[in-house]
């Protein structure tokens, strides 16, 4: 009898587990042991030394703000300090500039030189130049080139 037992104990040890169950056979149970958490106690803030806390916070950010606006005054006195450019040799350099973006194609390059051409900026006043660099940029399809190009061709209205 008893080997009949365990023989069936092993037959229903195997079974469950080919069948997909679980089974488990407990002698003796012990409880999980039951853990309370107690919320923390309220944190006891000294007055005194929240005080002092808040004085040394608003020190530093003082502090930190006067370091920035002497960087930021430096900064200004420095570039105040630097030699300024002759307006016309700046002038000269953009001019250089848009003719050589005016050989590369450039539309925009062409509608810059033209409104130099027109205001005498860095270059001589010369109408005709600007006209003819106008209408090379409107032919490519450049709209402010129209635009402009229509604007002087319209006679000026006298009030």
């Amino acid at each position: 009898m008893k080997r009949g037992m365990w023989v069936l104990c092993g037959f229903l040890g195997v079974l469950p587990a080919r069948a997909g169950w679980h089974h488990v056979v407990h002698r003796h149970v012990v409880p999980a042991p039951v853990v309370v958490v107690h919320p923390p106690p309220p944190v006891q803030v000294d007055p005194k030394a929240f005080a002092a806390y808040l004085e040394t916070s608003r020190r530093l950010q003082a502090e930190a703000q006067a370091r920035r606006d002497a960087q930021i005054r430096a900064i200004v006195a420095a570039e105040n300090s630097r030699p300024k450019e002759d307006p016309k040799v700046v002038d000269a350099r953009v001019v250089k500039f848009l003719q050589e973006r005016v050989e590369q194609g450039s539309l925009d390059a062409r509608y810059d030189l033209a409104e130099r051409h027109l205001q005498g900026q860095g270059v001589t006043q010369d109408q005709a130049r600007a006209m003819r660099l106008l209408q090379e940029a409107s032919v490519e399809g450049h709209e402010p080139s129209k635009r402009l190009l229509k604007q002087l061709s319209q006679p000026p209205t006298g009030n």
